[in-house]
């Protein structure tokens, strides 16, 4: 048998096999990044030809978990292949002599393997399926990188060497030119930010990532209470607009950034010394991974650039998994800048989110704090502060309505990537059954409400049942009338106990295999008629819900995010109310 990811120089030699009566089994995800699309090209018309032999495949038809994650690969998560192969990794890709030779990058180099890494699970994935429908085949692996290579037999105990790479001299020729090509276009890149004239100081107190999210806004507002705000446009698709981009704060793109023309030199023999240095130390690696690594330089100029042009005290970071944020930590320190980040999706899938697994910040904000102590601290920053502040995404008004409002016992269940589990189908009809006298308000994700598996589960969960309905509210307007939530893995089970609602964890997947939750079993439940007993047993008075065990899982002081902002701000940033200058970061 063979695994394949076909593209234009293998997929002759595929074809012909096929022809033989080989059994191919094709890999079929899209390509996730520039690189994959390049390796891969040619390979979307080859699969088409493949899969009208009957002796082809894809690997989505050998398993319902792979052809999920064809649209939904965030899916595969719940595997928790990352732990598994945590060992392996640090080993293979050698972190400690990087931590050794490039110090200034090798933070945002761990950071930048887990995302690489994380891109290739459906690969890992596929391989781990065949092994558990055909454990006695001979699999052999076709357009498949050495990196992944290596993680499958890890993964399948099979003998490797994880600690001695050589690279051969056509890998070193490779990346050599890569080094030089980088270089280049590098420094072609960072000319179009040298000015004749140096940049006008212009205050600036928060500079925000702009993407363009509404939920950013009350961010904004907290922070012109200390002085001016700037957007900058992550880049050039995101279009500012009336509703997420405030009129006191002004607009700019990463084209305004400003290397002042008589420091360009000095800019240009940095990135050439540093990726020299890169070269030198990861010249072992493959093509691919060295690519990304020969770009860092250039990220480091261009943030060191940006944050020249506008000085600011504090920038805020969107979607604190970009590798890139790390590098520019590193320049704000240099000015004496503050860097903070909000979690924009709670770690329940797995207990470890590769792309979070390394990140700097000075103030990182989250659903709570007991999570990232015990998972994450040990590969953070020491000097990371967490702040408990809750969800940002609910208004002020949502949030003190959903506190504060008479709830009438209604119970929500939030679902998403559990929807093609039989067991979530059992849950909700089970549940129904058992409070007949309960409305039962269900709402699917929309990735997963405009699937075809997504609509038979609502088909399934509502057929016969009176009082269960499908609800398209959002999820704070649904928890503003509810007194009880249940929810599949998902950041809901901490938002919902903020905003004061009873909220419990549905864990009835047999392969998910962590979940920080599980944890604290007081709120998990494996199934409907649980669930219903808790609810009754609560109800009575019976059963307490256990707010206490909870509060450093969750954010309960009762404060909106952006009250828990603005408290980091005066911390921060401490000012004299009769004065307008505002000081330096507390040291």
């Amino acid at each position: 048998m063979i695994l394949a990811k076909p593209n234009l120089l293998n997929g002759p030699g595929l074809l012909f096999r096929a022809l033989r009566g080989v059994e191919i089994v094709v890999i079929d995800d899209l390509p996730r990044d520039r690189a994959e699309k390049i390796s891969r090209l040619g390979g979307g018309k080859f699969c088409r030809i493949l899969t009208q032999f009957t002796n082809v495949s894809p690997a989505s038809s050998h398993d319902r978990r792979l052809a999920v994650a064809t649209w939904y690969p965030d899916s595969l998560l719940l595997a928790d292949l990352y732990s598994l192969l945590e060992p392996w990794q640090d080993l293979h890709y050698r972190f400690e002599q990087v931590d050794r030779e490039l110090p200034e990058y090798a933070l945002c180099f761990r950071a930048m393997i887990c995302s690489l890494r994380y891109s290739r699970q459906f690969d890992l994935f596929s391989r781990l399926c065949i092994a558990e429908k055909y454990p006695d085949a001979e699999v052999r692996l076709v357009g498949f990188d050495k990196d992944t290579v290596s993680a499958i037999h890890f993964l399948l105990d099979r003998p490797i060497s994880v600690a001695c790479r050589q690279a051969s001299w056509s890998g070193l020729l490779a990346n050599a030119l890569t080094a030089v090509l980088c270089s280049i276009a590098s420094v072609l890149a960072l000319s179009f930010f040298v000015r004749v004239r140096k940049v006008k100081d212009q205050e600036t107190f928060l500079l925000a990532d702009y993407i363009g999210d509404s939920a950013d806004v009350n961010i904004y507002n907290g922070a012109a209470e200390y002085g001016p705000v700037a957007l900058v446009a992550r880049n050039r698709d995101v279009l500012f607009d009336d509703v997420t981009a405030p009129g006191h704060a002004r607009r700019h793109r990463r084209s305004d950034s400003a290397i002042y023309w008589r420091e360009f030199p000095s800019v240009v023999a940095e990135v050439l010394r540093d990726t020299a240095a890169i070269f030198k130390a990861l010249r072992w690696m493959s093509a691919r991974e060295f690519f990304y690594a020969a770009m860092l330089p250039n990220k480091k100029m261009a943030a060191r650039a940006l944050l020249q042009a506008f000085r600011p005290k504090v920038f805020f970071a969107r979607d604190a998994y970009n590798y890139a944020h790390i590098l520019r930590h590193g320049e704000l320190k240099k000015i004496g800048g503050r860097h903070y980040s909000v979690n924009v999706g709670y770690p329940a899938y797995t207990n470890i989110f590769p792309t979070s697994r390394y990140m700097s910040f000075d103030t990182y904000f989250g659903y709570g704090r007991e999570l990232y102590r015990r998972h994450y601290a040990d590969r953070w920053p020491d000097g990371m502060k967490v702040v408990a502040a809750g969800s940002f995404r609910p208004t002020i008004d949502q949030f003190e309505r959903s506190r504060r409002a008479d709830k009438n016992g209604d119970i929500a269940v939030f679902t998403g990537v559990m929807v093609p589990e039989p067991a979530l189908v059992e849950f909700v009809r089970t549940l129904a059954d058992a409070l007949p006298e309960r409305n039962i308000l269900l709402q699917i994700k929309p990735k997963y409400a405009e699937s075809e598996i997504g609509r038979r589960f609502l088909a399934e969960c509502t057929r016969d049942m009176g009082n269960v309905f499908q609800s398209t509210d959002t999820v704070y307007e649904i928890l503003e009338r509810v007194e009880y939530s249940f929810t599949d893995p998902g950041s809901i089970v901490v938002e919902a106990m903020s905003m004061g609602v009873r909220s419990f964890l549905v864990d009835v997947c047999s392969w998910h295999r962590t979940c920080f939750y599980r944890d604290y079993p007081e709120v998990v439940v494996n199934g409907g008629l649980e669930a219903a007993e808790k609810v009754r047993l609560i109800d009575s008075g019976a059963l307490g819900y256990p707010w206490e065990e909870m509060k450093d899982v969750a954010d309960l002081s009762g404060q909106h995010f952006v009250d828990r902002f603005k408290e980091v701000l005066r911390s921060d940033f401490p000012c004299n109310p009769q004065q307008s200058d505002i000081s330096q970061p507390a040291a």
